[in-house]
């Protein structure tokens, strides 16, 4: 079993669930049809986006760490298969794509490629060791491509653009990824002055908690209804996250911390439709 979910987070098909998750969490909380080859696209996109970006920092013989580089760096041909067939998987949806997605999906993908590669000219770094920025753009990514990207690919008209929504995603993103920061904080240097290296481990934590319960707010506020199912879902999170440190071992991260973004549309979907059907 241990096996098999490092197989998940390593491969980064886990993470690659969790996008899919996250962008299906949009047709459930304004009561869409999905587009399918959309969340299929999300999945793909998100697996050969953190596995280019990591397969990078190993042929560019970056300072990195942990059992996932490891595993990597023994599977080469596995890893280059994995990120052939997610390209492949990308493009029954971009070409039905709208044109306005064609930029979203260009200006997210832009930085992803530069999170990792250095920006030619003056910058001469990339938006990884940028002061304080690195966790505001992952949040950024995943927020825009998890509910604008829906948005401007639905079936039916909605009269307001999900900013709400935008900024729960948002939030709820950066407060996982806290925890990362909080692993990661031997191997960042003090120059990229992460909320861990700003602030201390117990702060920072203190700090993403309060963030989860902000996000939870939000989700009531976008659904119009207390959501009773999904305070499971805030407790958990809230107790991996504290449990969190710099000693914890990286499949606690990979799987479990990042097995929220999964757990959360779960755990909406029974509020927002199961139990709708129950009463």
């Amino acid at each position: 079993m241990l096996r098999f979910i490092s197989f998940l987070a390593y491969s980064n098909s886990w993470i690659g669930f969790g996008a899919a998750a996250f962008a299906w969490q949009y047709y459930i909380m304004y009561d869409l049809a999905c587009n399918w080859r959309l969340i299929a696209f999300a999945f793909f996109a998100t697996v050969l986006t953190y596995t280019f970006q990591r397969y990078y920092k190993i042929i560019s013989q970056a300072k990195s760490g942990g059992r996932r580089m490891v595993w990597m760096k023994e599977n080469p041909n596995l890893i280059k298969g994995i990120m052939a067939v997610s390209a492949l998987g990308c493009v029954p949806f971009l070409l039905e794509v709208t044109w306005v997605s064609l930029i979203l999906l260009f200006g997210c993908g832009l930085l992803s490629l530069f999170y990792v590669i250095k920006i030619p000219g003056k910058i001469g770094r990339n938006l990884r060791d940028v002061p304080s920025l690195k966790i505001f753009l992952i949040g950024i990514v995943w927020a825009a491509t998890s509910t604008f990207l829906p948005y401007l690919n639905q079936s039916v008209e909605l009269v307001e653009v999900p900013w709400l929504l935008f900024l729960a995603d948002f939030i709820f993103v950066v407060a996982i990824t806290i925890p990362f920061d909080i692993r990661d904080i031997i191997l960042d240097e003090s120059e990229k002055k992460t909320i861990p290296q700003l602030l201390g481990e117990k702060k920072s934590l203190w700090v993403a908690s309060v963030m989860l319960l902000v996000n939870y707010t939000l989700l009531i506020l976008v659904a119009d209804q207390f959501l009773v199912v999904s305070l499971i879902g805030l407790s958990l999170s809230i107790i991996f996250v504290r449990a969190s440190t710099k000693d914890t071992p990286d499949i606690y991260f990979s799987f479990f911390v990042d097995g929220f973004l999964i757990l959360q549309p779960v755990l909406l979907y029974v509020d927002l439709v199961l139990l709708e059907q129950v009463v």
